[in-house]
């Protein structure tokens, strides 16, 4: 007697990757944050522009760039 093939998984397929970064750590130099800037979009750009504090652009930079 034959039986089917049965798929098993044993580890849960990976719907996607996150990652953890400490923008509190990161200082960038003046010329590492303009080529970050750079990489991202032009509405990202603008809208990270009008942030008031420098900690806010960084933590809303930092998805932009990694999502090159």
């Amino acid at each position: 007697m034959v039986f089917p093939a049965k798929r098993v998984c044993l580890v849960p397929a990976m719907e996607g990757v996150r990652w953890a970064f400490s923008c509190g750590t990161w200082l960038p130099s003046r010329a590492e944050w303009l080529l970050a800037v750079r990489s991202i979009q032009p509405e990202e750009k603008e809208r990270i522009g009008q942030f008031v504090f420098a900690r806010d652009a960084k933590a809303a930079l930092v998805p932009q760039v990694f999502r090159i």
